[in-house]
């Protein structure tokens, strides 16, 4: 759980609501230490935490959306591309490699972010062999980066793996084709 809230606690620190994260904080900090509400009594704190988990999921959402279709999620070929693109058009499943000590892999899926986080740390704190979250995406226009300089606006559809924090800012605007996808690519990859 430690690292999960210290994922959040990153995500946030890159979103205009860790201002709402950093109030609901303070109100926290300030009603306990009101003298009708001393640091130690755990009551004030708990009460203030579904405030900060509400503002703490509309983040994941912003930087981590949910899948397209939920009902669809687990049902994708397991063999797909990895990475590349720059853009993407849909979010199909965030995905969590699981290494067995006894041989084999195991994929599970999952329809949001922070449920693929929650199984992939509960595993690792196992003692298990466990992957971070992947992002599952489709692609039907996307740009390939053969070599320096030389981007290529591709269409199709194309299905691959992503970080998910390359979900951010990075889903294909509507109508943005061809060499206006190419020079956006462009202007990313000099960023």
């Amino acid at each position: 759980m430690e690292k999960i809230l210290q994922r959040l606690s990153i995500i946030a620190t890159h979103n205009w609501e860790s201002i709402a994260i950093n109030q609901a904080m303070a109100s926290i900090v300030k009603q306990c230490n009101n003298s009708e509400c001393p640091a130690v009594d755990l009551n004030c704190f708990l009460s203030e935490i579904p405030v900060i988990l509400g503002t703490l999921y509309r983040i994941i959402e912003t930087v981590y959306p949910s899948v397209v279709n939920s009902a669809k999620v687990g049902k994708y070929k397991t063999q797909c591309y990895s990475g590349g693109g720059y853009f993407y058009d849909e979010l199909l499943e965030y995905r969590v490699w699981h290494h067995p000590y006894d041989g084999g892999d195991e994929l599970y899926c999952f329809p949001n972010y922070l449920l693929a986080t929650m199984f992939s740390e509960k595993n690792k704190n196992a003692g298990h062999s466990t992957e971070e979250p992947i992002a599952l995406v489709l692609q039907r226009e996307w740009v390939d980066h053969p070599s320096e300089n030389e981007y290529v606006a591709k269409k199709g559809e194309r299905i691959t793996e992503w970080k998910p924090e390359w979900l951010e800012k990075n889903k294909r605007p509507v109508g943005l084709t061809g060499k206006e996808l190419e020079n956006v690519a462009r202007m990313k990859q000099e960023k």
